[in-house]
C-alpha cells in the first residue's frame, strides 16, 4: 500500500491538475486500506485455524458491481459477496483480542521470556509461536493453557456474583473450549459491541467510504423479517467509482523512480 501510494504521488502529484489527482489519490488510500481489513482477517482466520501465519497474505475474494447498481443481478450477487465477506470480518476482533491474550501470556511466561522470537521488523515467527501455543503443539502449552483457564474461571465467578453476562458466565465454564479463545470471547463480548466491533466496522466503512463519489461501496438500508420482528439492515456492494478507474489506470500505467516500466 505504501510503495504503490508513494509511487502515484511521485509520478502524477506535479503533473495532474489538484481536482484530479485527489479523488484518485483518496479511492487509492481507501481500496489499500480495505485491502489492509481484509486480508489481516483471513490472514489471523488460518492462523486461527492451523496456528500458522501463511505465506503469502492473499486478499479476501469480492465481487465487483462494473454496473454501477444498475444491474439487479450484478448488485445481489455483489450484495451476497460482501455480506459473506463481512460475516468473516465481524470475527476479527475475537482474532485479534486472541492475539493479545496469547501475547500477554507468553511475554510474562518465566520459562519463555527471555529467549523470544523478535516482533518487529516481521512478527511472522512471533505469531507462529503463540500459533503453536494455542493449537497445543508446543511443550509449554499446556502450563500456559492451564493459566488461562483460571483466568476464565477468576473471570466467570466475578461475573456470576455481579449477576451479569450469564451466558458470557456458562461459556467460560465450558471445558470442551479452548481456553485462550473462550477468554478471548469473553473480553470482547463484556466489553460490549460499541467499544469491539462497532468500531471495526466504523473503520471499514470509513475505507468503503459508501455512497460518495470516490468510495468503494454502495450501501443500502432494507428491512427483513427475523424471529417474527423486521429488522433494519446495511447491505453493501462493491463498485468501481470513476476516481477509483482512473486511480487503478494511472497506477498500473506508472513507471518507477528509474523511469523502468512495472513488471506485470
Amino acid at each position: 500500500m505504501r510503495g504503490d501510494l508513494s509511487t502515484f504521488i511521485e509520478t502524477y502529484g506535479a503533473t495532474l491538475p489538484r481536482q484530479a489527482f485527489l479523488p484518485m489519490l483518496e479511492a487509492g488510500i481507501g481500496l489499500g486500506m480495505v485491502n489492509l481489513l481484509f486480508s489481516t482477517t483471513a490472514c489471523l482466520s488460518e492462523w486461527e485455524r492451523t496456528g500458522t501465519v501463511p505465506k503469502e497474505q492473499e486478499p479476501m475474494p469480492l465481487f465487483v458491481d462494473c454496473s454501477h447498481g444498475l444491474d439487479t443481478k450484478l448488485r445481489n450477487v455483489s450484495k451476497a459477496a460482501m455480506s459473506e465477506a463481512l460475516s468473516r470480518y465481524e470475527r476479527l476482533p475475537v482474532l485479534m483480542m486472541l492475539a493479545r491474550v496469547l501475547d500477554d501470556r507468553v511475554s510474562h511466561h518465566p520459562k519463555l521470556k527471555n529467549d523470544l522470537p523478535p516482533r518487529q521488523p516481521d512478527a511472522t515467527a512471533w505469531l507462529n509461536l503463540l500459533g503453536e501455543i494455542y493449537r497445543e503443539r508446543h511443550a509449554r502449552s499446556e502450563s500456559i493453557l492451564e493459566r488461562l483457564d483460571e483466568d476464565c474461571g477468576r473471570l466467570a465467578d466475578e461475573l456470576d456474583q455481579a449477576e451479569e453476562a450469564p451466558e458470557v458466565v456458562r461459556a467460560l465454564r465450558n471445558d470442551q473450549i479452548n481456553s485462550a479463545l473462550k477468554l478471548a470471547e469473553a473480553l470482547v463480548e463484556v466489553m460490549g459491541y460499541i467499544a469491539q466491533g462497532h468500531q471495526f466496522l466504523k473503520t471499514l466503512d470509513s475505507s468503503l467510504m459508501p455512497n460518495r463519489p470516490n468510495g468503494l461501496a454502495f450501501k443500502r438500508r432494507v428491512s427483513r423479517s427475523e424471529a417474527g420482528t423486521k429488522k433494519a439492515v446495511d447491505l453493501r456492494s462493491i463498485v468501481l467509482s470513476h476516481a477509483l478507474l482512473d486511480f487503478l489506470v494511472h497506477r498500473h500505467l506508472r513507471k518507477d523512480g528509474e523511469a523502468r516500466p512495472r513488471a506485470r
